[in-house]
């Protein structure tokens, strides 16, 4: 007898065995028992009498069903009188009184059908007996013929089959675990939301924050959000967390080691589980991503990225893992500097990727007043409004600070940081009386100096030998219990928040800038140093000299006076302006050393930036450059910055920088933009600049801005998109004068089609307006534009395209109208329209590996265009087809509770296909007897609904479908089977192709599966089965099975083991040079190099097989011969991408330039080193410079390698 047969035989409450009991029918067959009702226990989870302890209605196997369950507490000895004991054949004892007692659980329930039928005589009925005990076979035997008289169907589950699910099935070991507490050791939905649970309260604890909803219109995907230390970056990602876990979806706080170490995000996720439920199988990471959809995804944070000892590469080791991903989320907050960092061909990927880059400044005015209401809430505290709004207005809105500053103490809102600081000193003496307030500040400074001097960011708990004195040790240690400066986790000390830890080693180094206690030139502690100068009011000659070796210094001590309203800004600016108007600080070589103070400067808002920015040579003149001088009210390098991105593009953040600077920034420069657009003299590029700036704000106080400038500038001149996208964004309640000339001129283009088959009334709006109006809907002008769309039939279809992702509720059912009436005229063409009637969130996705399906990632639709569709489609007086393009739309975006609404649907509605089609991509497991059926009729179609949902009955159909495969089958379904045997477990999956191999070696898609699953009898059967064929046909069969090895032709990433490659090894002559290139990639990504070099190089042309061998240095050659430029930029990335490792690079790298030595090359490994290389990297690079010949800029790169490296990473 097993641990959990024991427990369930031994209880004794009835009513807790009806809900271990009911949680195991609901999980082992949802679709009968999903919905059953607990009639036979109240709120209080005690037995009450009813009828039937649980009760349901169900649609079950194409018929509506009543489930009926009894529970039964007993021994083995008493299941019968429990069962079958009939009131109505038991003779009193007394003559003329009634029999005693109760019937049979079972007898009962039929007597209960027996009534219902009277109303309703078909109903199909299912009796279901849980009992804590095993039955006798007399008994089993009666209880069945007593339910076959009835015409009702029995089941039986004791408490073997009971213990059986608790304690194989992923969702019986969490019931489990929720009523007998032993862990589980497989992954469950139910346990996997547990630990999310736990995931983020353990991680919300140290959050000093208040977490607030703030102006955002992020729905979902991979999030970066950047900003500045203390705007609220990591609070507002778990608010976006915890809106995640209510709707039920799961989501986990992951730590910036836990990432560094991990080669994979499923590895990661591992980790992250295993926290909280040791017991898991390994693969319990990939199990969890499994467990998820694109619908029902999980959502990731990443912990204290900025704290990774290599941010950069860690950031862009996400991005990497994000853009192949399939079932997750990530939201990683980073600093501004970081995300400045990544090489442009990254910020390429991201802006046009997956990913999208939410940046966050301080609180808006109403945030921030939400924020400290929060805190006043928290604490008990009586809120005065006027007082509190004061507050905010002195912290410059800065979320930290709000969350730092005290409440009941009357200051001056200058030093929160300081003043928190001693707070909580204080508060941890009243705790322990033992010591006084000045005995931990000094232990507080002692700690915060060495780790400091040390370099050691994240100390251990065993090394604070090394950072205390031995007086200190207990101080530190009762100051890491109270955990409001710093905690310990997994042994690392752990600063509440950067900030703070910042401000302390400021604090404890300000008395020792004068001295040589500490290296001041390291370039990693530039902020730092600038914040202790500013404390230390330290005198300007002092300031510059340190600025000679770290003048990076000089801008973070700036920033920091601003911040804290301390007056050293002069002292600041004079050291910034003076290092700036140093002709060596314009030479080339200091072009990182000026990025990298423009990155400090981007944050700052000053009436003196833009006099330190005229100090820019104009190389520096791009983006970071305008975007700053932006901030900072300069109207005319916001415009110029507008000037870098094309209608059309999306560009993240752009929205946010416009809002920031002309609604909470600088409202002047609003007037600044109507003047410049009324005025004659503005050049007609400035104009149309400052129109496509306004469209950004949807603001109608510009519409009449529009219609001066559309007078002003000349026919000829004029730019009718930039009009559309400002006009339409900002319309006003006279659409017809602001819209009506540039809609005329849309319907005079010439429709004559070009070459590329567009023309000049098409191409209008699409790949531009449309996109924008995509992610910036024209609220105002939504009905103007529809009335265009009736009124003009030259730009009916143009109109169509115009608005074909907006997500408006009348946009919505205009397209559900038009769809409709295509359907009626041309329906074979109305599949095509409606695919391009995709939503923000719906990008073409590819699976992780090659047998991971191309899938449609749902697209978001509000709540109000969902609630109109709706409206439409359930109105069953409206047009049948209107109806079925209304519903169509509306499925194309998950939410909560539409399950319900697709169930209602019936058969023969026109709606029912799509809504099977529904209910599989949600999972919803009653709807499988349908599909099953709605599969047999046509598998090619709906066998793609497994994509979303599977269970046994699909495989057990999948395996009838394969067993009737003949030699002569047409290819039915062959074009999806691949994705279908992923979904069996491997030795199932050999099964079905050992036992039907005699006819399905005949067709190639299965031969590929045998080859992708490659055990030694499939591998066998292939090579026999290929033995056979002449070349041309084993050519050709071999072909086509191996678009089922890789359907998507650029990856082959289903290789797994190198058992996968050995069974490929005899049929390389039969595959291409791109297949075998893409196989020669995952060996050097595996190290298997043997395999590589033994198979494959060989049977490469000589070109590519110099990739392969060895690492090619062609781009560097070209670079510094100048034949290409910007390649090497990509180099380093490009051939890690290929599989080489970091230190093969660096040793490539050296030896090209010991072959070269020339000025040339050395600015090459700079530009590689800058952004690739490690502090390990570069004394290598000195010590192989040592033994090479001299180059004249010699000292200026090795310069500017070491500032690039030693600014961005201690390591």
């Amino acid at each position: 007898m097993t641990d959990t047969i024991s427990r369930l035989a031994n209880i004794t409450d009835a009513g807790e065995f009806e809900r271990i009991a009911t949680a195991v029918l609901r999980y082992a067959e949802p679709e009968l028992y999903r919905y059953i009702s607990h009639q036979g226990v109240n709120v209080d989870g005690k037995t009450v009498k009813a009828p039937l302890d649980n009760v349901g209605w169900q649609f079950y196997q194409g018929e509506n069903i009543l489930v009926c369950v009894g529970h039964t507490v007993t021994e083995k000895h008493q299941l019968k009188s429990k069962w079958l004991r009939d009131l109505d054949k038991v003779t009193p004892r007394k003559t003329g009184s009634q029999p005693t007692g109760n019937d049979g659980d079972l007898v009962k329930a039929i007597k209960e059908i027996r009534k219902i039928r009277e109303t309703y005589p078909n109903l199909k009925a299912c009796i279901t007996l849980a009992y804590n005990c095993e039955e006798d076979l007399e008994v089993r035997v009666e209880a069945q013929n007593l339910a076959q008289a009835n015409n009702v169907e029995l089941r039986m589950w004791s408490v073997s089959n009971l213990a059986n699910f608790l304690d194989i099935e992923a969702n019986g070991q969490m019931i489990r675990y929720n009523h007998f507490n032993t862990l589980p050791n497989r992954l469950s939905k139910e346990l996997l939301l547990h630990v999310s649970q736990q995931s983020i309260q353990s991680y919300l604890k140290y959050i000093e924050t208040p977490i607030i909803e703030r102006d955002d219109r992020f729905k979902q995907g991979h999030l970066l959000v950047v900003g500045v230390s203390g705007v609220g970056k990591t609070t507002y990602c778990l608010g976006l967390l915890q809106n995640h876990l209510k709707k039920n979806y799961p989501a986990l706080v992951l730590s910036n080691e836990t990432i560094a170490h991990a080669l994979s995000i499923e590895e990661a996720i591992e980790q992250e589980l295993k926290r909280y439920s040791p017991d898991l199988l390994p693969n319990s990471g990939k199990d969890c991503l499994e467990l998820c959809t694109n619908d029902n995804p999980l959502l990731i944070l990443v912990e204290d990225t900025n704290k990774a000892h290599n941010p950069t590469e860690l950031i862009k080791k996400l991005v990497s893992w994000a853009n192949e991903s399939q079932h997750w989320y990530m939201l990683c907050p980073i600093w501004n500097r970081h995300q400045e960092r990544l090489d442009f061909e990254k910020k390429e990927r991201l802006e046009n990727s997956k990913i999208t880059i939410k940046y966050l400044n301080n609180y808006t005015d109403d945030e921030a007043f939400r924020a400290i209401s929060a805190r006043y809430k928290q604490e008990n505290l009586q809120i005065n409004p006027i007082h509190a709004k004061q507050i905010v207005k002195d912290l410059g809105n800065d979320p930290l600070l709000i969350s730092l500053v005290s409440l009941t103490e009357d200051n001056d809102n200058k030093d929160i940081i300081g003043s928190y600081i001693n707070q909580t000193l204080k508060s941890t003496i009243h705790q322990n009386a033992n010591y006084f307030e000045y005995e931990l500040a000094e232990a507080i400074l002692e700690f915060a100096f060495n780790v400091f001097k040390q370099k050691n960011l994240s100390p251990n708990v065993r090394e604070l030998n090394q950072l205390v004195s031995e007086k200190n040790r207990l101080i530190i240690r009762l100051i890491l219990n109270d955990e409001n400066l710093y905690r310990v986790h997994n042994e690392s000390i752990i600063p509440r928040h950067d900030r703070i830890h910042n401000y302390l080693m400021a604090k404890a180094i300000k008395s020792s800038l004068a001295d040589n206690f500490f290296d001041k030139s390291e370039l990693f502690f530039a902020e730092i140093i600038g914040l202790s100068c500013v404390m230390a009011n330290l005198p300007k000659n002092e300031l510059r000299e340190i600025c000679t070796k770290n003048p990076l210094v000089a801008f973070h001590a700036f920033a920091h006076a601003i911040k804290l309203r301390i007056d050293y800004i002069p002292t600041a600016v004079s050291c910034i302006k003076d290092w700036l108007s140093e002709p060596n600080t314009l030479l080339k070589f200091k072009s990182s050393h000026r990025f990298k103070s423009l990155v400090i400067l981007h944050d700052v808002i000053h009436p003196t930036v833009n006099e330190i920015l005229a100090l820019y040579p104009t190389s520096d003149h791009y983006l970071i450059f305008y975007e700053t001088a932006f901030k900072n009210g300069d109207l005319i390098n916001g415009l110029r910055l507008i000037a870098h991105y094309e209608l059309g593009l999306t560009v993240n953040g752009l929205d946010d920088l416009v809002r920031f600077v002309l609604y909470q920034q600088n409202t002047d420069i609003i007037e600044e933009i109507k003047a410049l657009l009324s005025s004659s003299t503005t050049s007609l590029k400035l104009k149309h600049l400052a129109l496509q700036l306004i469209g950004y704000t949807g603001d109608k106080q510009f519409a009449n801005s529009v219609r001066k400038a559309f007078v002003l500038i000349p026919e000829n001149e004029k730019d009718y998109r930039i009009f559309m996208w400002a006009g339409a964004r900002v319309c006003d309640d006279d659409p017809e004068s602001l819209l009506g000339p540039i809609f005329n001129y849309w319907e005079n283009l010439s429709d004559e089609e070009d070459e590329f088959k567009g023309s000049e009334k098409g191409d209008f709006a699409h790949y531009s307006l449309d996109w924008m109006f995509r992610d910036y809907i024209p609220l105002n002008a939504i009905h103007y534009i529809l009335e265009q769309s009736l009124r003009r039939e030259k730009l009916k279809w143009e109109i169509f395209v115009l608005l074909r992702e907006v997500d408006q509720p009348d946009v919505f059912e205009y397209q559900a109208r038009e769809l409709a009436n295509r359907d009626k005229n041309n329906p074979d063409n109305t599949f095509l329209v409606f695919n391009m009637l995709e939503r923000p969130a719906k990008k073409r996705e590819k699976g992780q590996g090659t047998f991971k399906p191309t899938v449609w990632k749902e697209s978001f639709i509000s709540d109000q265009s969902k609630a109109r569709l709706q409206g439409l489609f359930e109105n069953t007086n409206n047009d049948e087809l209107f109806r079925k393009y209304a519903f169509k739309l509306w499925e194309m975006s998950i939410s909560e509770n539409d399950i319900v609404i697709c169930q209602r649907i019936s058969p023969n509605d026109i709606c029912y296909p799509i809504s099977i089609w529904g209910r599989a991509r949600r999972r919803d497991l009653t709807v499988i007897d349908e599909l099953i059926k709605k599969i047999k009729d046509n598998p090619s179609y709906w066998w793609q609904c497994a994509r979303y949902i599977w269970h046994e009955k699909l495989e057990r159909l999948l395996e009838e479908q394969v067993s009737s495969i003949t030699p002569d089958s047409g290819n039915n379904f062959f074009w999806i089977v691949h994705e279908l045997f992923e979904k069996l477990p491997v030795v199932k999956a050999e099964k079905i192709l050992i036992d039907n191999w005699h006819n399905l070696s005949s067709h190639p898609e299965f031969i590929g599966i045998a080859l992708r699953l490659a055990t030694k009898d499939l591998t066998e059967l292939v090579a026999h089965t290929l033995e056979s064929q002449s070349e041309s046909d084993k050519s050709l069969i071999l072909e086509q099975a191996k678009f089922t090895l890789s359907r998507n032709y650029t990856s082959i990433n289903f290789l797994q083991s190198l058992q996968q490659l050995e069974a490929l090894k005899d049929y390389l002559p039969y595959f291409d040079g791109f297949f075998l290139e893409n196989l020669c990639q995952t060996c050097l990504k595996n190290d298997w190099r043997d395999f590589l070099v033994t198979y494959l190089l060989p049977r490469l042309p000589q070109e590519s097989r110099v990739r392969y061998a060895q690492i090619s240095t062609k781009d560097l050659d070209e670079a510094v011969n100048k034949r290409r430029s910007s390649f090497e930029y990509y180099w380093f990335k490009q051939n890690m991408d290929l599989g080489w490792k970091h230190d093969e690079l660096l040793l490539t790298l050296f030896d090209w330039y010991a072959n070269q030595q020339s000025e040339q090359a050395l600015e090459i490994v700079d530009i590689v080193l800058s952004e690739n290389g490690t502090r390990q990297d570069f004394e290598a690079l000195i010590s192989l410079l040592t033994d090479l010949n001299e180059v004249s800029n010699k000292a200026e790169i090795i310069e500017s390698i070491k500032f690039s490296i030693f600014s961005r990473s201690l390591v």
